[in-house]
């Protein structure tokens, strides 16, 4: 079975107001994403499609694209908008849960860190007894750090995102599906 991460051949293209990045692969069909880390869009093409199929497919997409964009858009303005006054109330906010989430699911942290993160909205680290939280979640609702907390936490027992890591989080937060959505929108 051929590797479907190998690039053939790669080329830019314009569509719309939009460039996007077209790599041709070992793939079954023409497929579009955008990605949020380096905020382009990607085409995914198999070796035999042309260049006019895939900007016929790219042109049919122009909605959806303009949609990313604007979602995007508002993420970040909410995100800049977290002035210092803001991460006072988030870190006074940030305790009262994590005394909760704590008391509740019967695990505690030694160390709470809040950084600026770009990747990802929070981190453990079970053999330090540390939990790394990103400053962006501030911008959200509380439900936002409740299931935070109680998804870091979940990894002091489970350490990957195997069946009983969610099963555990569910236990503790059942509505942790929709939040998570929330916070990958």
């Amino acid at each position: 079975m051929a590797n479907r991460n190998v690039v053939y051949r790669r080329e830019a293209m314009r569509v719309g107001e939009f460039d996007v990045i077209i790599e041709w692969k070992n793939v079954v069909r023409i497929n579009l994403r955008f990605s949020r880390r380096y905020e382009c869009f990607r085409i995914s093409a198999p070796l035999t499609a042309s260049c006019k199929a895939i900007e016929d497919f790219a042109c049919s997409c122009l909605p959806w694209m303009r949609k990313q964009v604007g979602k995007l858009s508002e993420k970040k303005e909410r995100e800049n908008s977290v002035a210092v006054q803001d991460l006072t109330k988030f870190r006074a906010m940030l305790e009262r849960v994590i005394r909760e989430r704590e008391a509740a699911m019967g695990l505690h942290a030694e160390r709470y860190v809040l950084r600026r993160m770009t990747s990802q909205w929070g981190s453990a680290n079970p053999a330090k007894s540390t939990i790394t939280v990103n400053t962006r979640l501030a911008a959200y609702p509380e439900e936002c750090t409740v299931y935070l907390i109680t998804h870091e936490l979940a990894h002091f027992v489970h350490r990957g995102h195997q069946r009983e890591f969610w099963e555990l989080v569910e236990q503790h937060f059942p509505d942790w599906r929709r939040v998570r959505k929330q916070l990958r929108d």
